[in-house]
Formats: C-alpha cells, structure tokens, sequence
C-alpha cells in the first residue's frame, strides 16, 4: 500500500494486519467526501487479492490478480455505491451483496466488497446487509464507505472495526499535487487550500476543466448576488435547486468565501483559503460588518445541513439567498489565477 498518500496510521495498521493474517470480515472506511475512503479500500481490496508470494509488498502491481484489479475486472472483487449522486443505496443492491457472498470465491482466497455511500443507504438497504455482517463466510471482506460515522445504523457500525480518515495537510497535499500530478505550483499551492485535506477533491479540480470553471462560476455567483435584489437572488435560487449535484458544492464554496471575507475582517487573511480572490474579498469585508459576515457563515451552514437532511431544496436556497446581506455596488468577479 505503498501508493497511499497521507493517512499513514491507517496505511500501517492495514497492513500490519494483513501481514498478520489478522483480516476482520468487516471494516468501514470514514471522513469527508473526496478524502480518500475509497482509494484507500481499493488499495486493501488489491492486497487482499494479490497472489505475490509471502512476505512480498501487497499489492505487487504485477501479478494477473492485481492486474486484473487494477483495471476492475477481478471476478472476487465487487465495487457498488447509490445509483447516482442524489439517489441512496437500495435493497436491491444489497441483495445482491448478500447473494454473492454466499457464492465462493472464484479465483482469490478472498471475496471482497467495497460499498461506497453507506451513509445515503436507507434503514431497509442497512438491515438488508446485516445479516452478512453479523454471519459472513470466511472468505468474504466486506469495505463500507461512509462520510458520516453517525449516519450509519448502530448495529452496522458495531459490526465493523472503523477507520476515521482524517483531513490532510495542505503541504502534503500541494507536494503531491506538483509531484505525482504535474500540476502547476501556482495552482497547486490553491487547490490545496481549497481542499480542506481532502486530496481527492483537489485532484478532481486538478484534472477536470469542467469542475474548476463551476467553482470559479459559485465564486462569481455569490458576488454578484450580494449587490443583487430579490428577483435575481430568486431566480437563482430556483435555477441552482434544480441542478441537484451542485447544490451542496456551490454551498461549501460559499462558505469557504464567507470564512474568508471574515478572516480579513479579525486580520487574519493569512489563513485565507481562496487566495485567488483575496483583493475582492478585502472589499467585500471592507463593506460589510462583522455582523453581516457572520450571519452568513452561519446561515450557509445551516442551509448545507438543511439540504443534507433532504428538506425543499429550492425553499432552503431562497430564504438563505434572501437573508445575504447586501453590498450597494457590484463586486469584481475575476480570479487572479484564471
């Protein structure tokens, strides 16, 4: 697991365990989106499955099993998560886990399942799962992914030997971004503070064009807003609400703007995350009071909660757009960085 990056406490003890032959039947990977749950369980799917000889590095990389698991096409290894990014993991696909399981290995000594979104799984999906984790056969391993640790079903948790993964550190994360990732030093050095430890997330926008102009677009997004009146701030709202996959985003970017305007205002801009957009962002804590800034911090966070718990997405988006304070000529949108 030598291709891991950060997380070295779980890195190592995975791997003492694995030497030791001392594999549970259940684990569940936790942490933020994007922070690497799932590389992670991949990477223990592969050394579980690899066929190097005893006491060699698992996973080789080089023998057909890890081959095979590389490219996702190990018969023993299975990989589900929600049907798409607003859906929850269904009975169904937990059925199947269960059918499966049941079903001896085909070529490994193992059979693994990695099941990302345990936390999007309804109580019915959970339970439909249990029953294996309670009485799993010997050579089933099975690797919940979860972003919350208190959105899992007690009795699933207690199952599992659980592993928090936890935020990363900016210099880590821009070192690998430039080494592993040949991404420019510049950019690097943003992306990793953007990222909150979560290098997933930063590689993403790393490679993705796409992914970095719809953050650029959130940030302008809420600058125009706050010199906007309430028909444009309505508008919004309804035109972001039905855009599903990009709410819960767009609200993190914003309150990654309104944390920095506020650390401007305490003098505290060193810590500021999107440095890009820091001569505008001066303004904007030049314009408003303390006041005005921390009550939407708050209130972006409270809409993010909001929408997690799957309440009116649009009516959430308009009463916080409607409670932004306002700003009495519009702010500059361009990013230094492009």
């Amino acid at each position: 697991m030598n291709t891991i990056i950060g997380h070295d406490w779980a890195v190592n003890w995975l791997r003492s365990a694995l030497a030791r032959g001392a594999v549970h039947h259940a684990y569940c990977l936790t942490g933020p989106p994007a922070i690497g749950k799932r590389t992670l369980a991949l990477e223990v799917a592969r050394a579980l499955l690899c066929t190097a000889p005893a006491g060699a590095d698992r996973p080789c990389g080089a023998c057909p099993a890890c081959q095979k698991s590389a490219a996702g096409k190990h018969p023993d290894l299975r990989v589900l998560q929600p049907p798409s990014d607003a859906a929850a993991l269904t009975v169904e696909q937990m059925r199947t886990v269960v059918h499966d399981a049941a079903l001896s290995p085909l070529e490994g000594r193992y059979k693994v399942f990695v099941i990302a979104g345990m936390n999007q799984a309804t109580a019915a999906a959970s339970n439909a799962l249990l029953k294996t984790l309670e009485e799993p056969p010997g050579y089933v391993v099975i690797i919940l992914l979860s972003d919350q640790r208190e959105a899992l079903l007690p009795t699933i948790a207690s199952r599992c030997q659980v592993i928090g993964l936890r935020p990363l550190p900016t210099q880590l994360i821009e070192q690998a971004l430039v080494t592993r990732w040949q991404v420019p030093p510049a950019r690097a050095a943003l992306l990793a503070r953007l990222s909150h430890g979560r290098l997933g997330w930063a590689v993403r926008l790393a490679q993705d064009d796409a992914a970095w102009t719809a953050r650029g677009r959130q940030v302008d997004d809420l600058l125009r807003l706050v010199s906007a009146g309430r028909v444009p701030r309505l508008a919004h709202a309804a035109a972001l609400a039905q855009d599903e996959a990009q709410v819960l985003p767009t609200l993190v970017t914003w309150q990654s703007i309104w944390r920095d305007v506020w650390l401007h205002q305490v003098q505290r801009g060193d810590r500021a995350l999107n440095v890009d957009r820091a001569p505008t962002l001066c303004a904007l804590a030049e314009r408003l009071s303390p006041q005005e800034v921390t009550a939407a911090l708050r209130a972006v966070g409270r809409t993010a909660d909001l929408v997690g718990r799957n309440v009116n997405t649009r009516l959430a988006l308009e009463v916080l757009l409607l409670r932004l304070p306002f700003t009495n000529g519009a702010m500059i949108c361009q990013s230094s960085l492009g």
